[in-house]
């Protein structure tokens, strides 16, 4: 099997594509800033920043990447404009600059819905003019133009995926739902920022899973190849209903506040799956009661208190 390699491999999504690729029978290479988690073999993993030219001594002769490494979340790119594009368009050209010298490369790029920013077209589908209204998704916006560009001169072939509001165990603390849930255990208010807002939420799993069947899509295609894709659950929600499933699901309440909405945050995102549907024959299989219970579950475990 082809070996692969993963950039942000000890990320939240990193994390569980590399558990999939390694099932599948890959050979899988790690990089990250971060050491690797307890599950990967140390032996193939690189430590370091991606913006330095340096580090790509240290990689192995690989093809095929799958392209997570970033500064991620909207709110925060607010504060730190310039690491965003520092770190999510400069880590991405020095890569593709890497690439370029290995055969016949292939790149899988997570990109984000973030690039669609508030349009007011719903459901949003690929081929929308892309108009981000953060640093954030700017700079995903900005390193997926200079991937296309790339594909041009030297014939990388690539495709552009575009989570939808991924959720699931193991994701970062300063996200959401587990936000949420801390709060929940430890009986503090919440605030819940345009209660009426409502997301796309997308289990981790069918993410990895649409990851997987573009990297599959991507090997029958030619040279100087570029498309993208949404990956998302096509079922959005309000805040409000994703909050009250998640109290329910963790038996207790708390004092609950409303705010607005952050600048550069989307009121409402909602994915068109159509495209990701006929060409990937991508499904989303993993419903949001479920998923979220999934979460939960992960989340209880981690505090000590046992099964759901």
């Amino acid at each position: 099997m082809t070996p692969v390699l993963v950039t942000g491999a000890a990320g939240f999504i990193g994390q569980h594509l590399g558990r999939a690729l390694q099932v599948a029978g890959h050979q899988v290479w790690g990089v990250d800033l971060r050491p690797p988690p307890p599950t990967w073999d140390a032996r193939y993993w690189i430590q370091g920043d991606l913006c330095e030219a340096s580090l790509y001594q240290q990689f192995p002769p690989v093809s095929h990447v799958f392209h997570l490494a970033a500064l991620a979340g909207v709110c925060p790119s607010l504060a730190h404009p310039e690491d965003y594009f520092r770190v999510n368009l400069g880590a991405t050209a020095q890569l593709l600059t890497w690439l370029q010298t290995q055969p016949n490369p292939v790149l899988v790029f997570a990109s984000s819905s973030a690039v669609y920013g508030d349009h007011p077209e719903r459901p949003w589908h690929e081929g929308l003019r892309l108009q981000p209204i953060s640093p954030y998704g700017a700079s995903k916006a900005a390193a997926e133009a200079w991937i296309y560009s790339q594909c041009q001169q030297w014939g990388l072939r690539s495709a552009v995926v575009r989570p939808f509001s991924v959720y699931g165990p193991g994701q970062r603390p300063d996200m959401g739902f587990y936000r949420f849930a801390e709060a929940l255990h430890l009986g503090q208010a919440i605030t819940l920022r345009n209660p009426d807002s409502s997301r796309d939420y997308t289990y981790v799993s069918d993410v990895v899973s649409g990851m997987l069947k573009a990297y599959r899509w991507l090997l029958q295609q030619s040279p100087a190849t570029w498309d993208c894709f949404n990956l998302g659950s096509q079922s959005p929600l309000a805040l409000h209903q994703a909050y009250t499933l998640l109290a329910h699901l963790l038996q207790t309440t708390v004092p609950l506040h409303s705010a607005p909405l952050s600048p550069g945050e989307a009121v409402h995102t909602w994915s068109d799956g159509r495209r990701s549907a006929k060409i990937l024959n991508y499904s989303p299989q993993v419903t949001f009661s479920e998923g979220l219970a999934a979460f939960s579950h992960w989340y209880l475990s981690r505090q000590g208190e046992g099964e759901l």
